[in-house]
């Protein structure tokens, strides 16, 4: 079924937008508008409850449970994970992937028991939504000296070291402790001569560990510096050689006693990028 949702959203921005089965449809400029300040919508499936559609989650989190079926106290029914609980509210992300506080009252006797449960398991454990990291780069460059004489030389190269700054920002109540960073910086190498061209990906995977993160507060740490040097050399029957290295990205994965929380990339694109590469590379086998 296809209905029309109009209304004011928190921050005073007016919405009009079609929606079908709960979720919106793109109509251009007139697609309701989802930002950091959050916005209240009807769920279809939910007539009874009203979700709060949000971008971050600022509640205590937990690692997803399996994907169920939610039903509130009209009997109406919705597909989603439980991800998190702050207070009396609990956290679920739907199938569209957007997150939705939804009050336990509304729930089902079942469903308030499915998660109060759930969350007396999970209450000490990391999940992404406890954790936002964000990441920077920084290329140095070192130039080679020109030549005393003033001559031209039959070479040339020049060398860049690039550093990442990843910056753990706490989204929850409660200190994190011995965050275990594993991240690996991807360089892309070229090289042209006599015996042909060609190019490579190096991973260059190391680890750090974050020993503190506290409530609501930041934490940061640098990577080591990568080395990229581009060069060219001509010889004397005018043929050359060249040699290019360049960073490709880098990949962050966060854990607590070694279990996964949070992975990431920079550029945000890479990885995906990696995943249909492997993904390419498995069927080709």
């Amino acid at each position: 079924m296809v209905r029309r949702l109009m209304g004011t959203g928190a921050a005073g921005a007016k919405f009009n937008t079609l929606v079908r089965d709960g979720h919106p449809i793109a109509l251009g400029n007139n697609q309701l508008y989802l930002s950091r300040e959050t916005t209240h919508v009807q769920d279809m499936k939910f007539s009874r409850l009203f979700l709060m559609v949000v971008t971050f989650g600022s509640f205590f989190g937990a690692p997803a449970a399996e994907a169920r079926i939610f039903t509130n106290t009209a009997g109406k029914t919705i597909n989603a994970e439980l991800v998190g609980v702050n207070g009396k509210t609990a956290i679920l992300k739907l199938d569209n992937g957007k997150q939705a506080k939804v009050p336990l009252t509304s729930l089902s006797k079942d469903d308030q028991a499915y998660v109060t449960s759930w969350w007396q398991k999970n209450k000490n454990m990391v999940s992404e939504n406890d954790v936002r990291l964000s990441i920077s780069k920084k290329i140095t460059s070192h130039r080679e000296p020109k030549s005393k004489d003033g001559k031209k030389k039959d070479s040339k190269s020049k060398k860049t070291s690039t550093v990442y700054t990843c910056t753990l920002s706490s989204y929850c109540k409660k200190t994190i402790e011995n965050i275990k960073a594993d991240y690996t910086v991807y360089k892309n190498v070229s090289s042209r001569g006599e015996g042909g061209s060609g190019s490579s990906t190096d991973a260059i995977a190391k680890t750090t560990t974050v020993s503190r993160l506290e409530s609501n507060k930041s934490a940061e740490f640098v990577t080591t510096a990568v080395e990229c040097i581009t060069s060219s050399k001509k010889s004397k029957d005018g043929k050359g050689s060249s040699k290019r290295e360049s960073i490709v990205g880098i990949v962050v994965t966060l854990s607590v006693d070694g279990k996964e929380f949070l992975k990431q990339s920079y550029p945000e694109n890479l990885l995906r990028r990696l995943e249909d590469e492997e993904k390419r590379e498995n069927r080709n086998k």
